[in-house]
């Protein structure tokens, strides 16, 4: 980590580099925060803050914090500054900004080793351009490597929080080799292979313009948590449902509403809820079967010793008290948790200033925890909640409260984010909650969704759009 000013006292300086060397990135972060307060126009405790950020995968906040440490950086102190603006470029190569990133590395040496790095690095991500063996070396050591959480128990499930990245390298499309295995641990949400299998479609696709393909491809899909491979099950197999039917059709529409509330939501409408306890009851029923390769989703393959695991869980989501139980609690801690994110932003002149491209949405997600999700099925089966979406779209006066209590009284808990096993062994059941907490509206901002998926078109102005063209793309893969 950078150095201390010397304003701060020793006590803070031991303290700060006794916690970030044991790893204890939560309690090193109120350290460095708590010497951002006593010394505020010192840039050295917002340079670690930045840092640390870079070294957990907060790379928004690392470009925040590094750019208020530039601003109080000496015009002498060239080490530091140089030092802020390399980390701030690889911060910007991770958030797909290239152009920022770019007009930052003019301010570095022209002659040192690593502005040559880190311009050839922007060049390879941006232009998808091969460089040489030796310096994509470098530049693969040079990037941060790991995203640990900053709380020190296991993360409840892993989703909601990670930025979805294509693992397909366009070399492997080049190669010779029939077959290509992907391993994914810790799959979590399984947002990266979606991503991939995306990837994958597209350049297939190209290929089979001159050439047809013939390659096979292997996902292997692991993680420590059995509920989070029985939640990909459910996701499998609504995205086969998908294919099935007519684009158009209402089966198609309740189908895709599911799959978006099933991987983004908090709560669901009901008739969302019972549809997706058709899917759990219908899996169980598969996994039943004593062989392995599931008929259903089509080319899934699960070791019997995995079955009765899986069985548990979604058997456990099937209790009809789970869908209604603190629902209010579970709304009322989301929100707490978001708001005290943008708040400790907001105190150190931190705001984020990434597009919101779903603002109206957005502000009915903060005051009631819900997404919208299919304007036709709300209609069909929400005609309230419906009714009072339309009327803040034509008033631009949010009904807070009647939406809230529509929510609290209609809607349904998504069963498929709880882990009843789990919560048993917390002590702290507001701690629980806690771990519930994700913002499904982060995934619009910061470049997340592949590239191909509008091709030029106006931007989405409802998640919900955002979302079902994503799962299209990726049904049509499968």
């Amino acid at each position: 980590m950078d150095g201390d000013s010397s304003t701060l006292s020793k006590a803070f300086r031991e303290r700060d580099n006794e916690l970030y060397g044991k790893g204890n990135f939560s309690e090193a972060l109120k350290a460095y925060r708590d010497a951002v307060r006593h010394d505020p126009s010192s840039p050295l405790p917002r340079s670690n803050i930045s840092a640390l950020s870079f070294e957990i995968g907060q790379y928004a906040a690392c470009v925040q914090w590094a750019t208020s440490a530039l601003s109080r950086v000496e015009e002498k102190d060239t080490a530091l500054r140089s030092r802020l603006a390399s980390r701030t470029i690889k911060a910007h190569m991770h958030l797909k900004e290239f152009a920022q990133g770019r007009e930052l590395l003019q301010s570095l040496s022209p002659d040192s080793l690593e502005k040559s790095t880190l311009e050839s690095t922007l060049n390879r991500e941006e232009g998808r351009t091969l460089v040489d063996h030796k310096t994509a070396w470098i530049s693969l050591m040079e990037l941060g490597r790991y995203r640990p959480a900053l709380d020190v128990t296991r993360e409840y499930f892993n989703f909601g929080h990670d930025r979805m990245v294509s693992q397909f390298d366009e070399r492997l499309h080049s190669e010779e080799q029939m077959n290509c295995n992907f391993f994914f641990g810790g799959v979590g949400d399984a947002r990266h292979v979606y991503a991939t299998l995306i990837d994958i479609f597209d350049r297939e696709t190209m290929s089979k313009l001159s050439v047809p393909s013939t390659k096979h491809y292997h996902f292997t899909m692991n993680d420590v948590k059995i509920q989070t491979a029985a939640r990909n099950l459910i996701m499998l197999w609504l995205l086969q449902d998908l294919t099935a039917v007519p684009e158009a059709s209402s089966t198609a529409e309740l189908t895709m509403t599911t799959i978006f509330h099933v991987f983004c939501s908090h709560v669901m409408p009901g008739v969302i809820f019972e549809h997706m306890q058709k899917v759990i009851t219908a899996l169980i029923e598969e996994l039943n079967i004593e062989s392995p390769m599931l008929r259903k989703p089509y080319g899934v393959y699960v070791s019997q010793s995995h079955k009765a695991g899986l069985k548990t869980a979604l058997k456990l989501w099937q209790d009809p008290y789970l869908g209604t139980r603190g629902i209010a609690d579970v709304i009322k801690c989301n929100l707490s948790c978001l708001k005290g994110e943008h708040d400790n932003a907001a105190a150190f002149g931190l705001p984020d200033h990434r597009p919101q491209p779903c603002p109206r949405e957005y502000a009915i997600f903060q005051r009631t925890g819900a997404v919208c999700g299919s304007s036709r099925i709300l209609q069909e089966h929400e005609q309230q909640f419906q009714s009072l979406v339309l009327q803040y779209e034509q008033s631009g006066e949010l009904p807070g409260k009647q939406l809230a209590a529509c929510v609290k009284k209609r809607f349904k808990l998504n069963v498929t984010i709880i882990d009843p096993e789990w919560e048993r062994e917390r002590q702290d059941q507001h701690a629980v909650l806690e771990y519930l907490c994700f913002d499904p509206f982060d995934a619009t901002k910061g470049q997340q969704f592949p590239e191909s998926l509008f091709h030029g078109e106006k931007t989405p102005t409802k998640l919900y759009h955002w979302f079902a063209a994503f799962f299209t793309k990726v049904a049509t893969a499968i």
